[in-house]
């Protein structure tokens, strides 16, 4: 089961980021129209949605941190966010800088 998961993800992958579609006109590839329609539906807070989005992921790393027992490794949660101390401090890094550069200090 696992070996089928990993080759239907794999097609997935290969469609989204390597088959060349026709659109509006253009050669390109599914991921491009993806964000191209997120940017259009989100228009100018699509910065803010991104550093939501980091912040969330850093906090949450170093509240699984400090509560191990409450995201077990076994749960979706717990995959997500109990991870090893250096992306914890990867996660941090990538919220301050995108912090500061959402607010136009760097």
């Amino acid at each position: 089961m696992a070996k089928l998961k990993f080759i239907i993800l794999s097609f997935i992958g290969l469609f989204f980021f390597m088959v060349p579609i026709q659109y509006k006109d253009e050669t390109t590839i599914p991921v491009a129209i993806l964000a191209d329609l997120f940017k259009n539906a989100l228009g100018d807070s699509i910065t803010l949605v991104a550093v939501i989005i980091v912040s969330i992921s850093a906090i949450m790393s170093i509240v699984a941190k400090l509560l191990p027992t409450k995201f077990s490794e076994d749960s979706f949660l717990g995959s997500v966010f109990n991870v090893s101390w250096f992306w914890t401090i990867v996660r941090m890094a990538g919220m301050i800088f995108i912090i500061l550069q959402h607010m136009k200090l760097v």
